[in-house]
């Protein structure tokens, strides 16, 4: 919905080199020869050069066929009509029962003399009204003429020169419905020779302030917008973006459910809702032309978020409650892959599981996990590594442990960071009584910098309850190593 600056405007022609109605009801001219001219504000190609030679707008429209109307022009005048003849410079209706401003030289009919208004109405009478001098050349003026059933009135710059009472009368209607600029009724009648710069007609009659008001804009300001999205999920804020036409000068937005419910900033950011529902939006954009408002309804969808999931572990595994999506975190981190409702720990440490729902709402909730099944980091003295803080080839060796009888099968040395990701892994195979002395030496020269886990597992072929950090089906101790380069 717009709202004209001057209300009852239905047709606006800047006559910028184009003969189009730019008041957005499209009642649109064809030009005959006329050429670009510069306005009454200097600015070249924003006003039509009238020659007199078969040169006009036409309009073929019957929208202009009203009895109470008020016809708005700027001109100026290369010459004068030579005596008793007439200059047009705008008529709608027919070349002689019509409605029309015109400049007479016209002393024998009534002293038609300078500028002037005539109108026809049902009877047929004419009524008109004239300044009763000729105008200057070379000179704007402002011309407005208003009709209704009751007075004609013709004002020159803003000035009411004179008026005529019509009688009651509607405004006759003229031959043919034709709204001709610079002639009368074709191209070829009382041709105007000068500059026209603008014309614009309103449906009504304006008073004499709202004459004063009328200023060189036609268009409005059509409002439009977008945002970067239209469904979150609560306590989300969303960005908006003007996109109206017409080049608006403020705005106005309106945010119902929203947090801060309203901006006048052109493009508002970080507009929050923080409780579930569907939300209207509001804009109303303005210009010197008017204002236009757009509402669309139920535009932002808010969705609950999910309740916070419950994790449970069993073993090594940590299960969530189920969701839709999990992408489970180490220390805040994401894990590469870990994206089932289940995860197997390699590491002790603090373990978050994000969980999603069907509308991409989240939750989260975190638990500090223990590693089942491996010795605390130097919870061996029979394990050493060395040189620990290493440069990247350090030793681990096994000495003055147990001799482990019953272990028999592979040993594996695993090194991890702090992510649980491997980094280095080898393992071989031992007989039995073989462990009481073991060495390795490891080299981890393309690795990053940082601290890192040394596991080492033998499997357990029988079951050896009494052995030293026996869990069930593996022996193992961890340690940490700090590598420095």
């Amino acid at each position: 919905m717009y709202v004209q600056a001057q209300s009852g405007l239905i047709a606006c022609y800047p006559l910028d080199n184009s003969p189009n109605d730019h008041s957005g009801y499209n009642h649109d001219g064809t030009a005959y020869n006329l050429t670009p001219a510069t306005d009454r504000f200097g600015n070249p190609n924003h006003a039509y050069h009238f020659s007199g030679s078969n040169s006009a707008v036409i309009i073929d429209d019957s929208a202009f066929m009203i009895n109470s109307y008020t016809y708005s022009v700027w001109c100026k005048l290369d010459i004068t009509p030579t005596p008793y003849f007439y200059f047009s410079v705008l008529a709608i209706g027919g070349d002689i029962a019509d409605q029309s401003i015109l400049v007479g030289n016209n002393p024998g009919n009534g002293g038609n003399i300078g500028i002037g208004g005539g109108s026809w109405d049902t009877i047929p009478t004419a009524h008109h009204c004239y300044v009763d001098s000729l105008p200057n050349t070379n000179q704007w003026y402002h011309i407005v003429f208003t009709r209704d059933t009751d007075t004609l009135k013709l004002y020159v710059d803003n000035i009411l020169i004179c008026f005529q009472p019509t009688g009651n009368n509607a405004g006759y209607l003229g031959y043919y419905n034709t709204f001709s600029i610079g002639s009368r009724g074709n191209t070829s009648i009382q041709n105007f020779i000068g500059d026209i710069d603008e014309v614009k007609i309103f449906d009504k009659v304006l008073s004499q302030a709202e004459i004063t008001l009328i200023d060189s804009v036609c268009l409005y300001a059509t409002a439009s917008f977008a945002a970067n999205d239209t469904d979150i999920c609560e306590k989300f804020c969303i960005d908006f973006f003007d996109s109206s036409q017409n080049n608006p000068t403020s705005w106005l937005w309106e945010f119902p459910g929203g947090n801060p419910s309203t901006s006048t900033d052109q493009n508002p950011m970080n507009i929050c809702y923080n409780t579930p529902g569907l939300y209207d939006v509001t804009l109303i954009t303005t210009n010197a032309g008017g204002s236009d408002t757009l509402t669309l309804s139920n535009f932002i969808t808010v969705y609950t978020n999910p309740f916070a999931p419950i994790i449970s572990q069993v073993g090594n595994t940590l299960t969530s409650t189920p969701a839709t999506s999990y992408q489970w975190q180490l220390n805040s981190v994401d894990i590469p892959g870990a994206t089932n409702q289940s995860y197997t720990i390699t590491q002790s440490g603090l373990y978050t599981v994000v969980i999603g729902d069907d509308n991409g709402c989240t939750a989260q909730a975190s638990v500090d996990a223990s590693y089942v099944g491996i010795a605390g980091v130097d919870g061996n003295s029979f394990v050493n590594v060395f040189p620990n803080p290493s440069s990247g080839s350090f030793m681990v060796e096994w000495s003055n442990g147990p001799d482990l009888v019953g272990m028999v099968g592979e040993v594996s040395i695993d090194v991890v960071n702090t992510l649980g990701q491997k980094v280095f892994s080898s393992s071989e195979s031992r007989s039995i009584g073989t462990l009481a002395h073991f060495k390795k030496e490891i080299d981890l020269g393309d690795v990053a910098r940082g601290v890192y886990f040394i596991e080492i597992k033998t499997m357990n072929e029988y079951a050896c309850p009494a052995c030293p950090d026996y869990f069930g089906d593996f022996f193992g101790v961890r340690k940490k190593i700090l590598i420095v380069k």
